[in-house]
C-alpha cells in the first residue's frame, strides 16, 4: 500500500521519469501510471545491473537524480555502479 502511495505521489511531482527496481518498487510504478504519469515514463527493471546501464544510457551528466530504496533494497549498488562507470 505504501509503494503503490508512493507512486500516486511521484505522479504529481516535476519529474522526467520514474525508474523502479524490483518486485516491490514495480507497485509504486503501478501507482504512478494510476496517478496519471505517461506509461512511457514509468520504467520498472529487475535487477541492479539493468539499472545501472539504463541511467548510463538515458541521463546526461546535468541531470538530477533521486534515489530511494529500504536498506534491503541495496540501492547503493546502483549508485556505486553507475558513479564508477559513469566517471571512467
Amino acid at each position: 500500500e505504501a509503494h503503490f502511495y508512493l507512486g500516486k505521489e511521484v505522479a504529481g511531482a516535476p519529474v522526467d521519469f520514474f525508474l523502479t527496481v524490483g518486485k516491490l518498487a514495480k507497485i509504486a510504478g503501478q501507482g504512478a501510471l494510476k496517478g496519471g504519469m505517461v506509461i512511457d515514463r514509468v520504467i520498472n527493471l529487475k535487477d541492479h545491473q539493468k539499472a545501472i546501464d539504463y541511467l548510463l544510457e538515458n541521463t546526461q551528466p546535468s541531470d538530477c537524480l533521486l534515489f530511494k530504496g529500504s536498506r534491503s533494497s541495496r540501492m547503493e549498488k546502483v549508485i556505486e555502479g553507475f558513479t564508477a562507470s559513469a566517471n571512467s
